[in-house]
């Protein structure tokens, strides 16, 4: 949207996207090709990707097999391991941020609020960056010191949503989640659906 362009912390968000998918190569990141403006809208040239959400397929089934999980998780670990070796830390692992197609791969989008390593500046007025469904206790208490250790608990927190069929903490408001988050041990997934084998705990 036109008003959009106007929104430097929105375009400053885009261009970082962009530049970020653009150097990084990886089958398990969606690809970015090119960042300009044309007409007062700014815009993103990105990989096409086809499939669903995990969040919308976490909404449909409740929750996955086992074995896809492990299979998911194997994909998700080894597209971080690209980010991170790029020095690129994402932020905001989580269900909605996760595509997976008809094959069963899997590629990890938005990278608007990934931090790298390199570029100190990116914060959001000091405040807590990413969802704190799926947040590392580290990012909500010091959003700008994250390392790579904050996105592996995000994916930790979303394949426990993946088996149990809700993420490790839930509440009736951002703060309420933030609370827990900080105050409380997550429950071993094998507690919570007795199914769930304990070598996933």
């Amino acid at each position: 949207r036109p008003s959009l362009s106007r929104n430097a912390r929105f375009v400053e968000r885009m261009r970082r996207e962009a530049e970020i998918s653009m150097r990084l190569d990886h089958p398990g990141l969606v690809k970015g090709y090119g960042f300009g403006e044309e007409g007062g809208y700014h815009y993103v040239v990105m990989e096409s990707c086809a499939g669903r959400t995990l969040a919308a397929l976490l909404k449909a089934w409740g929750s996955f097999p086992e074995e896809r999980v492990l299979d998911l998780g194997i994909q998700l670990a080894e597209a971080l391991a690209c980010a991170h070796d790029g020095g690129v830390i994402h932020r905001d692992v989580k269900p909605s941020n996760i595509v997976v197609d008809d094959d069963g791969r899997a590629k990890l989008m938005d990278l608007g609020l990934a931090k790298a390593e390199s570029d100190p500046t990116l914060t959001r007025d000091g405040g807590t960056v990413g969802t704190p469904q799926y947040m590392s206790p580290e990012q909500a208490e010091a959003p700008t010191q994250v390392d790579e250790r904050s996105d592996l608990y995000s994916l930790g927190a979303t394949l426990y949503h993946m088996v149990v069929g809700s993420p490790p903490f839930e509440g009736d408001s951002a703060a309420h989640v933030l609370t827990r988050l900080l105050g409380e041990r997550v429950v071993p997934a094998s507690q919570v659906e007795p199914s769930v084998s304990r070598g996933l705990d």
